[in-house]
Protein backbone atom coordinates (compact mmCIF):
# COMPACT_ATOMS: atom_id res chain seq x y z
CA UNK A 1 0.00 0.00 0.00
CA UNK A 2 2.84 2.35 0.84
CA UNK A 3 4.52 1.64 -2.47
CA UNK A 4 1.31 2.43 -4.33
CA UNK A 5 0.93 5.76 -2.53
CA UNK A 6 4.54 6.74 -3.20
CA UNK A 7 4.29 5.69 -6.83
CA UNK A 8 1.07 7.62 -7.32
CA UNK A 9 2.40 10.76 -5.64
CA UNK A 10 5.60 10.72 -7.69
CA UNK A 11 3.63 10.07 -10.88
CA UNK A 12 1.21 12.93 -10.28
CA UNK A 13 4.05 15.25 -9.31
CA UNK A 14 6.06 14.55 -12.44
CA UNK A 15 3.12 14.57 -14.85
CA UNK A 16 1.56 17.79 -13.53
CA UNK A 17 4.83 19.67 -13.14
CA UNK A 18 3.47 21.32 -10.01
CA UNK A 19 5.70 22.86 -7.37
CA UNK A 20 3.21 22.03 -4.62
CA UNK A 21 5.04 18.93 -3.26
CA UNK A 22 8.27 20.93 -2.99
CA UNK A 23 6.48 23.79 -1.21
CA UNK A 24 4.67 21.38 1.14
CA UNK A 25 7.95 19.68 1.99
CA UNK A 26 9.50 23.02 2.87
CA UNK A 27 6.41 24.06 4.83
CA UNK A 28 6.51 20.85 6.89
CA UNK A 29 10.21 21.31 7.58
CA UNK A 30 11.29 18.28 5.55
CA UNK A 31 13.43 20.24 3.13
CA UNK A 32 12.56 18.56 -0.15
CA UNK A 33 9.78 16.83 -1.99
CA UNK A 34 11.55 13.46 -1.84
CA UNK A 35 11.42 13.55 1.95
CA UNK A 36 7.69 14.25 1.63
CA UNK A 37 7.32 11.21 -0.64
CA UNK A 38 9.17 9.05 1.89
CA UNK A 39 6.97 10.33 4.70
CA UNK A 40 3.90 9.59 2.57
CA UNK A 41 5.12 6.04 2.00
CA UNK A 42 5.78 5.44 5.70
CA UNK A 43 2.35 6.79 6.62
CA UNK A 44 0.66 4.64 3.98
CA UNK A 45 2.58 1.56 5.13
CA UNK A 46 1.47 2.10 8.74
CA UNK A 47 -2.15 2.70 7.75
CA UNK A 48 -2.18 -0.42 5.60
CA UNK A 49 -0.56 -2.55 8.28
CA UNK A 50 -2.94 -1.45 11.01
CA UNK A 51 -6.01 -1.86 8.80
CA UNK A 52 -4.89 -5.38 7.86
CA UNK A 53 -4.29 -6.20 11.52
CA UNK A 54 -7.67 -4.88 12.61
CA UNK A 55 -9.40 -6.77 9.79
CA UNK A 56 -7.67 -9.99 10.77
CA UNK A 57 -8.56 -9.56 14.43
CA UNK A 58 -12.16 -8.71 13.53
CA UNK A 59 -12.42 -11.87 11.41
CA UNK A 60 -10.98 -14.00 14.23
CA UNK A 61 -13.59 -12.52 16.55
CA UNK A 62 -16.38 -14.17 14.55
CA UNK A 63 -14.53 -17.27 13.40
CA UNK A 64 -15.94 -20.41 14.92
CA UNK A 65 -13.52 -22.54 16.88
CA UNK A 66 -13.86 -26.33 16.76
CA UNK A 67 -15.47 -27.93 19.81
CA UNK A 68 -13.14 -30.89 19.72
CA UNK A 69 -9.70 -29.30 20.02
CA UNK A 70 -7.84 -32.60 20.40
CA UNK A 71 -9.11 -34.21 17.19
CA UNK A 72 -10.10 -37.35 19.06
CA UNK A 73 -13.51 -38.75 19.77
Amino acid sequence: MGLAWVGQSIYVSTISGSHLPEKMGELMGLGSEMALFVLTGILAFLLGAFSALSGSLFRKLFKRRPDNIYGGW
